[in-house]
């Protein structure tokens, strides 16, 4: 039945959920820090560190939204590593918890605040589009071909990759560069899979990927 169906789907999707609130709560705490710190000695930096929290809070709860509200799957990607690397690349994340933040300086922080915005943007701009489709595994849900989709395939993981990035530079270095250097190329094979699976379900999926790049227009 459809219903059992719909339970299954969000019920594989919770952990990620559940990881977007906690991390975000921890993140409203350090909020909470910052913002008394900033009401007794305002600063730039300090300004920063709070937008950057901000940021990566509306990061992680949209995140949580698009498993909430997708439409069940069509088909999904046979085997056991392809929904490894699904998976992987959606934890991902998790690990720079394990590296600790970072106080930022102005440049840094700025620089953090801007791609995470970029990110969370391009994301919510991206789901303008994809709507209901979004999948953590390879699946093939609904095939969407327009707004940015009709330049790029999966301008909603540039987005991701962007806000990661951003977020990454929140963290001791390099240990986060090399955790965000490890989502991309989780990433790029969660996307060769998920590429697959839709080639497999849609016809008009072949002739919609020799007109469009991947990721980046004009690179890739």
């Amino acid at each position: 039945m459809k219903w059992k169906g719909l339970l299954k789907d969000r019920a594989a999707a919770m952990p990620l959920v559940i990881f977007a609130i906690l991390a975000s709560a921890g993140l409203l705490r350090s909020i909470v820090l910052e913002a008394s710190r900033f009401s007794r000695a305002p600063s730039a930096a300090g300004a920063i560190e709070i937008l950057c929290a901000l940021a990566l809070i509306a990061f992680f709860v949209q995140q949580a939204a698009l498993c909430l509200v997708r439409v069940l799957p069509l088909a999904t990607a046979a085997g056991l590593l392809p929904r490894i690397v699904a998976l992987a690349s959606a934890y991902c994340g998790f690990l720079l918890v394990f590296v600790g933040r970072e106080q930022l300086g102005p440049v840094r922080g700025l620089l953090s605040l801007s791609l995470s915005l970029l990110g969370t943007v391009g994301g919510i701009t991206a789901l303008v589009w994809l709507g209901r489709s979004f999948s953590i595994l390879p699946q093939a849900r609904r095939l969407v071909t327009t707004g940015p989709y009709s330049t790029i395939r999966h301008p909603l993981y540039l987005a991701e990759c962007a806000a990661f990035l951003g977020a990454s530079l929140q963290f001791r270095l390099p240990w986060s560069m090399m955790v965000f250097l490890l989502s991309v190329a989780l990433q790029l094979l969660r996307i060769k899979y998920e590429e697959e699976i839709l080639l497999a379900t849609f016809p008009a999926y072949a002739a919609y990927r020799r007109k469009t790049w991947r990721l980046i227009p004009l690179l890739y």
